[in-house]
């Protein structure tokens, strides 16, 4: 109590828990998925094949390029390339399925519900909500939780004063 605007921290549920796992594990994927995206396009450029910004171009690209008999591209890099598309179709269906466990979850969930319903909000932003801050009782005012989502200044802002 020496600390009177200290705010205490909820204690999470188990569910609240699992769904920030998922969360988090689902943000790991997603970048891991990029970092693949970004070496097969930076390992064909070094071959001299350019393939437009974006998993969805590479995606329909690479088939075509490991078929095509005609390119420089090597018997071994054919089968990295290869490797490195199946760990791509790995990680997007296990980013997918995590995607399904969410909706479901968010269906579910009368306090996602309610999120959902302001637009903008869809399931994934609505169960990372609620998994942080359960009900929101720690909040007293909507400002309260804004601040804490960082979208609104600071209370006792510093003002700069121009001469």
């Amino acid at each position: 109590m020496e600390r009177p605007k200290v705010r205490f921290v909820p204690i999470k549920s188990d569910d609240q828990l699992d769904m920030q796992s998922l969360h988090r594990v689902r943000e790991r994927w997603i970048r891991r998925r990029a970092a693949v995206v970004n070496q097969i396009r930076s390992l064909l450029l070094e071959r001299g094949l350019t393939v437009r910004t974006g998993r969805k171009h590479l995606v329909a690209a690479l088939p075509g390029i490991l078929e095509d008999a005609d390119s420089d591209l090597s018997g071994p890099l054919r089968v990295l390339l290869a490797q490195l598309q199946c760990e791509m179709k790995q990680l997007q269906s296990q980013i997918e399925e995590v995607d399904a466990v969410v909706v479901r979850a968010s269906v579910q969930s009368d306090a996602c519900q309610c999120l959902e319903a302001i637009p903008g909000i869809g399931p994934l932003t609505a169960t990372a909500i609620v998994s942080a801050i359960g009900n929101g009782a720690e909040f007293n005012k909507g400002r309260g939780f804004a601040a804490w989502l960082g979208l609104v200044p600071a209370q006792y802002s510093e003002r700069v004063l121009s001469v």
